[in-house]
């Protein structure tokens, strides 16, 4: 007998599947529920501020993961590359003598879809010392083969047929394993897988989770339900029991029955080679989505805990492993499980404890400090004014440092570390700071002054804008601190009152005495001194006003041209904060020399270049007469004061409106 073949299998078999199969799963990832793995290491990163040390290490991970399927991309992308092995086949088996030749047709197609959508799920694993994260995925797809044969014969006594349609239902269970450790390194974890015998850092099974055709393999031992397919894909072909329905389509119905049997066998061998074509591919497609979605995949493990203590910080070039003694440094670790998320915070813990630290500087107290006011688009610098509760300094220069404040004033604390419940997974809540040392003042007071700032200081570009006149100062020692640790200075009381405008945040330093260091590093980790020097010469800050053409240095030169802060009684000037603060902006906005300024900046345009106004005129609202502050200058010639006095040269006689006033 001569089989001819004709006719050939579908088209594109080899076009790429995971480069179509990527572009959709990872736009659709995001609907998915994703099943989020974490890690944040809680600790000071330089050279961020020690002013938010609090929360660094919070506003990002050091490591994450999201395990999440978009099931419709994959059943999409798979169904179309599983339909890559259909086939539509036929050939005719020559028969030598006087019988017909028998031809033969077979068509198989198949079809893909999930019967579950199941998400991966995340475990924690380990304990403080070594953990991580086991990661699973159990779900299932079914084949649908359909399988078509056609045998056909033009004897002598007429044509003979025999046609046979036969639907093959095979459900498949696919679960996938994987193991990511975190702490104290990220990396995928190898493990023994069964179905391949290997160590693997994902391991597929796949099983027979139901059937509608006895299925045998190689050596004709029939494939229960439950039974596991790794080994029997690809590599052990497995038969389909379609030989019932086709055989008897036309043996019989021939004088000689040798070529429709070989045509018989010639279809079922094409339609079991389909089908097994297909499961590969189906297995193949779930090995790779476990290795995407269900292996995290660290080709490069992340030491993450010994970049945390072997890394130097900047300023002593000392690590946290080599100052760990100093510190009384101590790791806490916690896993958290939230809405099936898993999250592990790691947090530096220091004790605070004192070992023989200080911290010794200067203290110098402003003779002015900003005047800030609450505007309707933000906090606003108004100019500087004197510090009343500094007034009586003056005439204490030479005097022991020790009278001017009680010590018990300056609160100082240590740093214990961040408190993992900021990042609100449920974490055990941490203590962030403790009390830590003593403060006293010593020696006697000096004062540094810088004239008349009216008269001599005039700036270039004319202004007369009022600027610090001077400080005065006092050393000051801080005892019985830890060896090594962040330390925090917060004035109160009568300090607070002293230090106006250097108490809006308290004052933070990185001190170390210990491993051969003697160092103190400022808030933005640089060297500060010795001496630590704290407080100065007042100054205006920005404020935090946010409008087009708000320059603050600008601003400031304009607006110190029209207004002496020294000299506004009902301004209601208070020590907010560490501030001091106008509690009534009544006055300053609606004063006519002020007004055109606010205005020109609420409605987004540049300041001024002059502005005008008439010498007398009065703000719009009428404020009752305020009693002055003890030590601030009342207004002249025993009249009252309803807003901020204007400079001299807005208030001499003769200034008409219309007229611009100097700048």
């Amino acid at each position: 007998m001569i089989i001819t073949p004709s006719g050939k299998p579908s088209p594109n078999r080899n076009t790429s599947f995971v480069t179509a199969l990527l572009a959709a799963t990872l736009l659709a990832a995001s609907a998915a529920q994703a099943r989020d793995v974490r890690l944040y290491v809680l600790a000071p990163q330089p050279p961020a501020s020690l002013k938010t040390v609090e929360t660094q290490g919070s506003d990002k991970p050091a490591y994450a993961h999201s395990y999440a399927l978009s099931y419709d991309a994959l059943e999409h992308n798979i169904r179309n590359e599983i339909k890559k092995t259909d086939i539509d086949l036929g050939g005719t088996v020559k028969c030598e003598g006087a019988c017909p030749d028998v031809h033969w047709h077979v068509s198989v197609n198949t079809d893909f879809s999930f019967t579950q959508k199941n998400q991966p799920t995340v475990a924690a694993f380990g304990n403080a010392q070594d953990n991580g994260v086991d990661a699973a995925l159990q779900t299932q797809f079914k084949l649908h083969t359909v399988i078509s044969g056609r045998l056909w014969a033009s004897p002598v006594t007429g044509d003979v047929e025999g046609k046979v349609d036969i639907p093959i239902d095979l459900v498949i269970g696919f679960q996938a394993n994987s193991k990511l450790g975190l702490w104290p390194e990220v990396k995928s974890i190898a493990a023994y897988c069964e179905s391949t015998k290997l160590q693997e850092t994902v391991c597929v099974k796949l099983t027979l989770d139901d059937k509608n055709i006895d299925l045998s393999d190689a050596h004709g031992v029939a494939v229960a339900v439950g039974t596991a397919l790794g080994g029997l894909i690809g590599a052990s072909p497995l038969a389909a029991g379609i030989g019932d329905p086709l055989s008897g389509m036309i043996v019989g119905a021939l004088i000689s029955n040798e070529a429709a049997k070989i045509a018989e066998q010639k279809v079922q061998d094409e339609a079991n080679k389909a089908l097994n074509e297909a499961m590969k591919v189906a297995s193949i497609r779930a090995t790779w989505i476990a290795g995407t979605y269900v292996d995290a995949k660290v080709t490069q493990v992340n030491a993450v805990k010994s970049k945390l203590l072997d890394s130097k910080l900047p300023g002593v070039n000392k690590s946290l492993a080599e100052l760990a003694t100093a510190f009384g440094l101590s790791l806490d670790v916690q896993t958290k499980t939230s809405s099936s998320d898993v999250t592990v915070i790691v947090t530096p813990r220091f004790a605070a404890n004192p070992a023989g630290g200080t911290l010794t500087g200067k203290l110098r107290m402003p003779k002015e400090a900003c005047v800030y006011g609450e505007w309707q688009y933000g906090t606003i610098p108004l100019g500087l004014a004197t510090v009343d509760a500094n007034r009586d300094l003056a005439g204490k220069v030479g005097t022991p440092c020790a009278a001017l404040m009680p010590g018990s004033d300056v609160k100082l604390a240590g740093y214990l570390g961040a408190d993992p419940k900021i990042l609100k997974v449920g974490a055990d809540p941490l203590p962030n700071w403790k009390s830590s040392g003593s403060f006293k003042l010593t020696g006697n007071l000096s004062e540094v002054k810088h004239g008349n700032v009216l008269s001599s200081q005039v700036r270039q570009s004319g202004t007369k804008r009022h600027t610090a006149t001077g400080y005065y100062e006092c050393s000051f020692a801080i005892t019985g601190l830890p060896g090594a640790d962040i330390i925090e200075l917060d004035f109160k009381g009568k300090a607070a009152e002293r230090m106006a405008g250097f108490q809006q945040h308290p004052h933070r330093y990185l001190e170390v005495a210990a491993a051969g260091v003697a160092a103190a590093l400022d808030d933005g980790w640089q060297k500060a001194g010795p001496p630590v020097i704290i407080g100065g010469d007042g100054k205006c800050g920005a404020g935090t006003v946010k409008v087009p053409h708000y320059e603050p240095e600008s601003w400031l030169d304009r607006i110190g041209d029209l207004i002496d802060m020294d000299k506004c009684a009902v301004c209601g000037i208070k020590l907010d904060e560490g501030m001091l603060k106008a509690s009534n902006m009544k006055p300053v906005l609606e004063n006519p020399a002020l007004k055109p300024l606010f205005e020109a900046l609420a409605a987004g345009r540049a300041l001024p270049a002059a502005t005008q106004t008439p010498a007398a005129q009065t703000p719009a609202a009428q404020a009752p007469a305020a009693q002055a502050p003890a030590g601030r200058q009342a207004p002249a010639s025993g009249l009252q004061q309803h807003g901020p006095a204007l400079r001299p040269e807005l208030q001499r006689p003769g200034l008409q409106k219309g007229v611009t006033t100097p700048k």
